[in-house]
């Protein structure tokens, strides 16, 4: 799935009417350090999205959003995160990763495997 530059900023204007979302700049123009950390406070799993397509036409070919493997890591929704976005899946802690990191006596334990 090759997407263009103007298929992206039709996706983000799309996004962005549906979400609400825009960037409003203090003095009239945005002044955006060269590296940065934008996050959001998790209402939904388009909170990556929203903030993607807020984002100026530049810093989206740069962005590299952060979303849960668990949702985003299968089918279309993979296509679009991995494709689209350039979104760098994680796993989410739960259960699976807690049984990881109890021991064998029930004790959690550090990194690096040893009790801490």
């Amino acid at each position: 799935m090759n997407v263009g530059r103007a298929s992206r900023r039709s996706l983000a204007k799309l996004i962005s009417a549906f979400a609400g979302a825009r960037v409003v700049a203090a003095a009239g123009e945005l002044d955006l350090p060269e590296q940065a950390i934008y996050y959001a406070n998790h209402s939904s799993h388009l909170d990556f999205l929203t903030i993607w397509a807020a984002l100026p036409a530049e810093l989206q070919q740069r962005a590299r959003p952060v979303a849960a493997k668990d949702y985003w890591g299968s089918g279309v929704r993979k296509a679009f995160a991995e494709q689209i976005f350039n979104a760098y899946l994680v796993e989410r802690h739960g259960a699976s990763s807690r049984r990881q990191r109890i021991g064998l006596g029930g004790q959690p334990q550090g990194p690096g495997g040893g009790h801490g």
